[in-house]
């Protein structure tokens, strides 16, 4: 589970996060061969909080298919405007193909959800004909 300390409300930046977003997901336990890229997507405002929206997507390249199939996580980072300016920001995510919303401090990422995604979606492509 998570040991990130994540920044304070006050000290939020895009960049900041997105520094500790790449912190967090080397923490969980992956076969060194999944690559991945992590973007800031977009905000979206509410009365008492702004919500910033980063997407990791992952991948196993080889020889044989440089371009896999991938699986995305989506990270939700909270600021709010009316708690404390020292305390955290918010930070949970979701797996691609689920609905189920994970906190770092409360779930240990599981690999094997990665792969069930780019399982599913090789078995659509093959099932589709692409």
């Amino acid at each position: 589970m998570s040991a990130i300390s994540w920044v304070a409300v006050k000290d939020f930046t895009v960049d900041a996060v997105e520094k500790q977003l790449e912190e967090y997901i080397q923490t969980w336990e992956m076969q060194r061969c999944w690559l991945y890229t992590l973007d800031f997507l977009s905000s979206t405002e509410e009365e008492h909080r702004t919500f910033y929206h980063y997407r990791a997507r992952f991948g196993v390249p080889t020889a044989g298919e440089p371009l896999p199939g991938t699986a995305s996580v989506r990270f939700d980072v909270c600021v709010s405007r009316v708690k404390p300016a020292s305390v955290p920001v918010e930070v949970s995510f979701v797996v691609e193909s689920s609905r189920l919303v994970h906190t770092p401090a409360g779930t240990r990422f599981r690999e094997k959800w990665l792969e069930d995604v780019v399982e599913s979606k090789t078995l659509l492509r093959r099932e589709a004909g692409l």
